[in-house]
């Protein structure tokens, strides 16, 4: 059977940056953009769940990288056959630096939300990161603000796949954060991730004697639902 082809739809929202002021005492100012998608190939939207998926640089803010994660990374395949991908994950990289990123982007997330296209809707589901990781324990508190701030939309989750689990702490109640590993991954910070309760998420065969591993293997993540939650603890897929 092939697959169902999906063009995503993108949204956007501008805001500037103050830098201070010239010697004539005019405002010195920056612009940036946030720009998030509505779904993808795996991710494409159905009238059980919708997508917000924001996206930044990929390797480069992946700090605890390992070598098998970068050579096998999907998601610098976008960068290099698509020649606005880069350019749009760099502003978003650049807006996450700044003090504006957080009002501005959950602005956005109620601003699509209210869409007609989310509004049938039973889930939505914010994806951060199908490419990047969270880079820095500031950038990941940012995170932890704006989930926070749609902690009463029961609708809203927020999903990442991480490798960052130096940076995770207090994870809300509608945040999902799978610790993503690789056959060389260290054994410490496994058990890390297991002293923090993440969920797992997996490419390898690491952990196929444990009785909760399940196999992931669906083709369209809008009729699996595995991922979204904490209730499957270990979940192996393809490398894809």
């Amino acid at each position: 059977m092939s697959k169902t082809k999906f063009s995503a739809r993108y949204f956007k929202r501008s805001f500037a940056e103050t830098l201070g002021t010239t010697a004539t005492g005019t405002a010195r100012t920056l612009e940036h953009t946030i720009t998030i998608s509505n779904g993808n190939l795996k991710l494409a939207p159905n009238d059980n769940v919708k997508y917000i998926i924001f996206n930044l640089l990929a390797v480069t803010t992946c700090p605890f990288r390992t070598a098998h994660c970068e050579a096998s990374c999907y998601a610098l395949k976008a960068e290099r056959n698509y020649p606005d991908c880069k350019p749009c994950r760099e502003r978003n990289l650049d807006a996450t630096k700044t003090a504006g990123f957080i009002p501005n982007m959950i602005e956005l997330i109620e601003e699509t939300i209210k869409r007609p296209s989310y509004k049938n809707g039973k889930k939505i589901v914010v994806r951060i990161h199908e490419s990047g990781d969270f880079y820095s324990q500031e950038y990941f508190n940012k995170w932890l603000m704006i989930a926070d701030h749609f902690k009463d939309n029961k609708k809203l989750v927020f999903v990442a796949y991480t490798k960052s689990i130096n940076f995770v702490h207090d994870i809300p109640a509608n945040m999902v954060i799978r610790y993503s590993v690789w056959d060389d991954t260290e054994p410490d910070q496994i058990a890390k991730a297991a002293t923090l309760n993440l969920p797992i998420y997996t490419a390898v065969d690491k952990f196929q004697d444990e009785p909760q591993r399940e196999k992931c293997d669906c083709i369209n993540c809008s009729t699996c639902f595995k991922c979204f939650n904490n209730k499957f603890e270990i979940l192996k897929c393809e490398i894809h």
